[in-house]
């Protein structure tokens, strides 16, 4: 198997970005207004719910954020450990384990009303959010190169996905 070609990883680049965006929309409309690919959108939630000293929705997206950041740094640590054991196809490995997560929030079968969850204070709910935002967190890891330009397939959440890749060097050179 070759390498993707400059253009390969562009188209690639650009199918993952619709995947974050379309998880993204299915993520706000079913989970009340939660971001699974936007963190942007969160920290205003959390914000907001921290100004209202409303535990539930401070916790909501607080949930995502820290499911998308956990994604991050586990698919960064899988993603270094495999350079240094010569691992080539690492993305393989995290963008099929994205498509499971994906595959798993599909066949949720929550109680709904009008296509929310109903009970957005359920441990059951919490783990949706947390699925998408894991699975979010891990694409957003796995693809930020083509070339020389840094890229971000689910946008503004770049800062997240920066301080994950800071903080896997980190934790590489505190191993060594």
């Amino acid at each position: 198997m070759r390498e993707l070609s400059a253009g390969g990883k562009f188209a690639t680049a650009l199918s993952l970005t619709a995947v974050g965006g379309y998880v993204d929309a299915v993520g706000y409309i079913a989970l009340f207004q939660i971001f699974t690919a936007n963190m942007s959108g969160n920290s205003i939630h959390v914000g907001m719910g921290a100004s209202k000293l409303n535990l539930i929705e401070l916790l909501r997206p607080l949930c995502a954020i820290v499911s998308y950041v956990i994604g991050l740094i586990i698919a960064r640590v899988a993603i270094g450990t495999a350079a240094r054991s010569g691992l080539q196809r690492i993305a393989s490995l995290t963008l099929g384990a994205e498509a499971i997560l994906l595959f798993l929030f599909s066949q949720a079968r929550p109680t709904l009303h009008l296509g929310q969850i109903v009970n957005l204070q359920s441990p059951g709910y919490f783990g949706l959010v947390a699925l998408l935002a894991f699975a979010m967190g891990i694409q957003a890891a796995t693809l930020t190169h083509i070339g020389a330009l840094t890229i971000y397939t689910t946008f503004v959440t770049g800062t997240l996905a920066k301080f994950s890749e800071a903080f896997t060097r980190s934790l590489f050179w505190s191993y060594d």
